[in-house]
């Protein structure tokens, strides 16, 4: 996707302030429907390897409010998962173009506790991925367990790839990780 460089243009101009970034490979195409979109796989990769390391070597965040999850597709399904189950660890999710259809995510979403809010993105090209994260975002939303946290749904003009997830991933950081004055 080109996304460090993306970024650091972004951070270079001011729409974001400097954030550190750690990109999970999707792995080899043949194990991917098992690894990724799973709970389990990547997830747990970057729950109990990834995540820790980074924290134990870099001066970044211990706050889990902070730290934030992205995926597209399968991925971002992944991202949900990790958000649901990172006990904390993780506190907010980007999940663009989720693929829904795999799990139903909403219970184990509304049983953690720790995470802070979820962006639900889909392209106006998508069809059913459009369908299932309103339904998704109203499930959440209508749960009283959700206890304050943020569900918000965007629907992008674009369709299942890159260059529209780019542009969406970078609206949806700048959202919330906001430049301080």
């Amino acid at each position: 996707m080109g996304l460090p460089r993306i970024l650091d243009q972004a951070v270079e101009v001011g729409v974001l302030p400097p954030v550190h970034l750690a990109l999970l490979d999707v792995g080899d195409p043949r194990d991917r429907g098992e690894q990724l979109g799973v709970p389990g796989g990547q997830v747990d990769v970057l729950l109990d390897e990834l995540l820790p390391q980074i924290r134990a070597q870099w001066n970044v965040t211990r706050e889990g409010s902070d730290t934030i999850v992205a995926g597209q597709s399968l991925g971002g399904i992944a991202a949900l998962w990790t958000l649901a189950l990172s006990d904390g660890e993780v506190g907010r999710a980007i999940a663009q173009s989720p693929s829904l259809w795999r799990f139903d995510v909403a219970e184990p979403l509304l049983s953690a506790a720790g995470w802070t809010s979820i962006q639900l993105q889909a392209g106006v090209h998508e069809g059913h991925m459009i369908d299932a994260t309103h339904n998704l975002e109203q499930t959440l939303d209508s749960d009283l367990r959700l206890q304050g946290r943020k569900v918000r749904r965007t629907v992008f003009t674009g369709g299942h790839d890159w260059p529209a997830w780019r542009a969406e991933l970078v609206t949806a950081l700048a959202e919330v990780l906001p430049v301080s004055a």
